[in-house]
């Protein structure tokens, strides 16, 4: 069966942030270059407490590319650490929260597993 899934791209670009979510799922999903997080770094979603993915270059010649994983109370607080942080050399960033806020914070541990398990199984 298909679902509906609405891309909204933020500042009007194909290649800027992009908020998505998928009809009749509790999530919502926002996407950023690095480079355009300041730019939206005010949205009501990064307030909310969720997971999020770090991308940036590979230190190993193996893997297409590196991720960071990551889980906060607060989005927005944690994020503004990791680009304080000039070990944490992202180039684009995706993070997931609750469209009723209504998840807690044992849930958006148990995803932040499931997704650090499945790269590792991606990985090998």
């Amino acid at each position: 069966m298909g679902k509906k899934l609405t891309i909204y791209m933020i500042d009007g670009t194909a290649y800027g942030p992009r908020l998505g979510e998928i009809g009749n799922w509790v999530g919502k999903a926002i996407y950023s270059p690095r480079a355009a997080v300041n730019k939206i770094i005010n949205r009501t979603e990064f307030d909310n407490p969720g997971i999020y993915c770090l991308k940036g270059d590979p230190t190993d010649e193996a893997f297409d590319e590196k991720i960071y994983i990551g889980e906060a109370e607060n989005i927005k607080s944690r994020l503004k650490q990791h680009l304080s942080d000039p070990n944490k050399d992202f180039k684009e960033l995706i993070f997931f929260v609750s469209k009723d806020e209504l998840i807690t914070k044992s849930q958006i541990r148990y995803l932040e597993s499931r997704l650090v398990q499945l790269a590792l199984e991606a990985k090998t």
